[in-house]
């Protein structure tokens, strides 16, 4: 018996309905398989996101306690005086030292320095002045004298002290 051309062509389709099913399964499988890796993509992607902004904001913290611990300003104070002091001599003599001891405010000797504003002073001979703490409170101002300076003699010192923080 010999099957007619419509059972033929119906078989045919029945075949091609079952290839079309196993090519939309795998296709459902491929979908599957793309939503999984979607899902761990953006998984990862959120997991970066969430490190990265830890990072920045303890480097942010980080930042802030540091620029927080500077102050704004490096120097705490600043003041130039200008006194007439009258001078001792140091060591007696000629070729000596002559100086007169300044009271200032008190500074952290550790943290200030001074200027000489006033470098020279011109007497019978050209004596060179210098300054330094001997404590918080008192500026040691000194000439250094040939024969015309020594203990006794007025001088208009000049400094400038300058504390930082």
């Amino acid at each position: 018996m010999s099957t007619s051309l419509l059972a033929q062509a119906l078989a045919k389709l029945g075949e091609l309905a079952t290839s079309l099913g196993t090519v939309l399964t795998n296709i459902a499988g491929v979908q599957a398989t793309a939503n999984t890796i979607r899902t761990d993509v953006t998984s990862a992607r959120d997991s970066v996101n969430t490190t990265t902004n830890n990072a920045r904001d303890n480097v942010k913290a980080h930042v802030t306690a540091a620029v927080g611990a500077i102050s704004s300003s490096a120097i705490k104070n600043v003041y130039t005086v200008f006194p007439t002091a009258r001078t001792v001599a140091g060591n007696g003599g000629t070729g000596g030292i002559a100086y007169a001891d300044i009271p200032i405010a008190a500074v952290n000797t550790a943290k200030a320095l001074i200027l000489g504003v006033r470098t020279v002073y011109g007497s019978s001979s050209v004596s060179f002045l210098t300054y330094r703490f001997i404590s918080s409170t008192v500026v040691r101002a000194e000439a250094s004298y040939g024969s015309g300076l020594g203990g006794g003699v007025d001088i208009v010192w000049g400094f400038t002290v300058v504390e930082f923080n």
